[in-house]
């Protein structure tokens, strides 16, 4: 592709915006609303050169779906989707290496070695399969995360049930941010279960340091459609 270039179909403002973030800050946890358009945020960031090559990780039934919108916002790129959780030589068949690498949680151990300092960029679609620490992809995940310039997670629910997730999860994007994980639990956990003591200062705080965004339809002017109500006899 060019050295920069535009999208083939132009992003939303808010999208912009929160790449532009992301940029400005090496890493950024997008946590806009479902619907919203997260994966184009993702994509933005694709259009510079110097991003190249890519590495998206999603889950198992994703990497098709997001060739499909790179091949709609981003046409000229080239992308591969990981056929193998054993690495083989990505330049067969090819005279450069693919612009954007996309795999699976599952298939990111076998390939890590690989991998980490290649990527410039890192997308990790649905980002709370991360929020587990003690796990391969996990470990793979920041052995990758650690050696590219730019780190963007993407999840509406970026953790399930305990608030220390949430350091898991900001850890792989910008790493020592919330200091040490017991500096963390010190100062936002509460109780056995770790949960956020106060979440609406913690949000303020994750928004006010650059380390999450988060955008509800409302906030964008993006409403669901109306209901078609449609009878069935």
């Amino acid at each position: 592709p060019p050295d920069n270039f535009s999208l083939a179909v132009p992003p939303r403002e808010y999208q912009q915006t929160a790449a532009s973030l992301a940029l400005i800050k090496s890493g950024l946890l997008v946590a806009d609303d479902v619907g919203l358009g997260k994966t184009v945020t993702g994509i933005c960031l694709m259009a510079k050169s110097d991003h190249l090559p890519v590495l998206v990780v999603t889950l198992t039934h994703l990497p098709s779906q997001w060739a499909a919108e790179l091949n709609r916002f981003a046409p000229g790129l080239q992308v591969h989707i990981l056929k193998s959780g054993k690495p083989y030589n990505l330049l067969k068949k090819r005279d450069r290496l693919p612009d954007v690498i996309i795999s699976n949680y599952h298939k990111l151990h076998g390939w890590a070695d690989v991998l980490s300092g290649l990527v410039r960029y890192v997308v990790f679609d649905e980002i709370q399969e991360l929020r587990h620490p003690d796990s391969n992809k996990y470990a793979a995940a920041r052995f990758i995360a650690e050696k590219a310039r730019l780190r963007v997670g993407l999840s509406a629910t970026p953790i399930y049930n305990y608030g220390v997730e949430f350091y898991n999860v900001i850890e792989m994007l910008q790493p020592g941010t919330l200091g040490t994980r017991e500096e963390f639990i010190r100062e936002w956990c509460h109780g056995d279960d770790k949960k956020i003591a106060d979440p609406r200062a913690f949000g303020e705080y994750l928004r006010r340091e650059g380390l999450m965004i988060r955008r509800t339809r409302s906030d964008v002017g993006r409403e669901l459609p109306s209901l078609t109500k449609i009878p069935q006899f």
